[in-house]
């Protein structure tokens, strides 16, 4: 029952967002849509991975890179600080480092897509786990191969709503900060959101509000590929 009420979701969602109309509204009134969109999910899949999720703090943005910068610096990742990466990750993910002046150092992974099994880490202000297409990242070997087993650990989560891991916990929600997009999901416009668990080492006081305008896009490069295009 659970998938065709999602489908039924996503359906509408999609004939919905495909109007010009739909569009505009979107644009126009983007915090309100995007709250909603998200319990309309919840009601239509109450029993569904996503229940848990509205009673984890979140804060919704337009992308998930912008979720990620404000991730950062709750975890302290400051100018000068380290953050781990796998080596098979977008650019996004580099700008949203660089926009906090952090500097990216990269891990292996395997053809699984998991932290290579012969990788130690060295030490670093934080880690970026991702689900790679929505499949759980292997959250138990990246901390064993974790110089410090207190590193705090970002959840990219970014192409992963609605999945869970084996124990059925909702990725995006199983480390101490994860950022998720589900505009990839519902086929529209904008968003994403960034939630956080009770952590010590995590920067409450570091959380702002949403982005307001698509226009506003972060000092460091988010346009690039549209200023490039234009200059073609």
């Amino acid at each position: 029952e659970l998938p065709v009420r999602f489908i039924g979701l996503v359906t509408t969602a999609a004939l919905f967002i495909g109007s010009g109309a739909a569009s505009e509204m979107l644009r126009s009134l983007r915090a309100p849509t995007l709250e909603l969109a998200w319990l309309c999910s919840v009601l239509f899949a109450h029993s569904s991975p996503a229940a848990p999720l509205l009673m984890t703090n979140r804060l919704f943005y337009a992308y998930a890179r912008h979720a990620l910068v404000t991730a950062l610096r709750m975890a302290q990742v400051t100018t000068g600080s380290t953050v781990l990466i796998p080596h098979f990750i977008c650019r996004d993910v580099l700008a949203s480092i660089a926009a906090v002046g952090a500097k990216p150092v990269f891990y292996d992974i395997d053809d699984d897509l998991q932290i290579s099994q012969n990788t130690m880490l060295p030490p670093a202000d934080a880690v970026l786990a991702v689900n790679y297409f929505g499949f759980p990242a292997d959250l138990g070997r990246l901390r064993q191969q974790l110089s410090d087993p207190t590193t705090i650990i970002i959840e990219d989560n970014a192409h992963g709503w609605l999945s869970v891991d084996e124990n059925g916990v909702p990725l995006g929600t199983r480390t101490a900060l994860g950022i998720t997009s589900f505009r990839k999901t519902l086929l529209c416009p904008d968003g994403a959101f960034l939630s956080w668990n009770d952590d010590p080492k995590i920067v409450s006081s570091e959380i702002h509000q949403p982005f307001g305008s698509r226009a506003n896009s972060l000092g460091l490069g988010f346009r690039a590929r549209y200023l490039t295009k234009r200059s073609e």
